[in-house]
């Protein structure tokens, strides 16, 4: 995980924008670490914090939750996982977007002392929100109320009656809104725009994935890995040549089918197949269907094609004297 991690950080530069937030990779299998998070498809999981590309789901870093440290309950731990993910981006003016779990004003300035900005989410019972900025049901629908101090700014929005979105930010100090019906802070139009990198990266490789059902935690996580590996390579090659299928609508998937036969000959060629018979492929131990018959028929046979390897019934298989061979 470390040496895949220290790979994604070398080979690409992320943009201006990044986004740091959890992936929930499923698994319902033994686990020290296993999670349960009602909000997410599959709900219990290996929760894995990220930090990808805001524009390209580029997954930059990333760090798996192993539970608690130590005995004692951790305080601050959205604190400390956003500055362990973006260390290797201190001074370089970077943008980090998050949600409510990782926000604070502790974090924030901290971020600022390695000249990265940050924007995100604050939950209600944080104490530095003042009074006035919390929801109520006298405040107006799309009205906003900003607060600003020397190195940050804070807003509260009226999305509806009685609701109230408090974000929190360091790249923005006016108080800009849309000129429309909305009236939304520029903070909340760039939060909704950025904060989807992570979101973006799950749903693409669950698209297209390696997993098999397993009991083995390791190996789910591998095959995340893997899935993960290979999106990676499909921004790295597309940044590289923006021309390739450009005009397909499964273009990343055209991508992955060419990598996997480019890698398949050479794997194949240094590892020959485990008990092979003869010429032909592997063993296939235990009774399987004839691959022959039709899948209604369902017959399982144990005998095998001496060639191909395949599995073959009676009636598909023909049996020639010395003689006739």
């Amino acid at each position: 995980m470390e040496r895949f991690a220290t790979k994604c950080r070398s080979s690409y530069k992320s943009g201006a924008f990044v986004t740091v937030d959890e992936q929930l990779v499923t698994f319902r299998g033994r686990c020290p670490f296993k999670m349960f998070i009602p909000n997410k498809p599959g709900k219990y999981g290996i929760k894995i914090w990220v930090l990808a590309d805001s524009h390209n789901s580029y997954c930059c870093n990333l760090q798996v939750y192993t539970g608690r440290r130590g005995n004692d309950r951790e305080i601050g731990q959205g604190s400390r996982v956003v500055l362990e993910l973006t260390e290797h981006l201190s001074n370089t003016g970077r943008h980090i977007t998050g949600d409510n779990f990782f926000t604070n004003l502790v974090l924030v300035r901290s971020l600022l002392s390695r000249q990265l900005t940050y924007n995100g989410t604050l939950r209600k019972n944080k104490g530095e929100i003042p009074k006035e900025m919390l929801p109520t049901r006298q405040r107006a629908t799309s009205s906003s109320i900003f607060g600003f101090q020397q190195d940050t700014t804070l807003v509260s929005y009226v999305p509806k009656r009685g609701k109230a979105v408090i974000l929190l930010s360091s790249l923005h100090h006016d108080n800009e809104c849309a000129q429309d019906e909305t009236k939304k802070p520029q903070i909340i139009l760039d939060y909704n725009q950025m904060k989807s990198g992570v979101d973006t990266l799950d749903q693409v490789v669950r698209c297209y994935s390696v997993k098999r059902k397993t009991n083995r935690w390791p190996f789910a996580l591998f095959c995340n890995l893997v899935d993960m590996a290979a999106y990676n390579s499909f921004v790295l090659f597309t940044h590289l040549h923006p021309e390739y299928n450009r005009q397909a609508s499964h273009r990343r998937r055209v991508f992955l089918v060419e990598l996997a036969s480019q890698l398949l000959p050479v794997q194949a060629a240094a590892v020959p197949a485990a008990g092979a018979v003869g010429g032909g492929g592997p063993m296939r131990p235990g009774k399987r269907r004839c691959h022959l018959c039709a899948r209604g028929i369902d017959r399982k046979v144990s005998q095998q094609c001496e060639r191909c390897g395949c599995k073959v019934c009676n009636e598909h298989c023909h049996r020639v004297c010395d003689n006739c061979n």
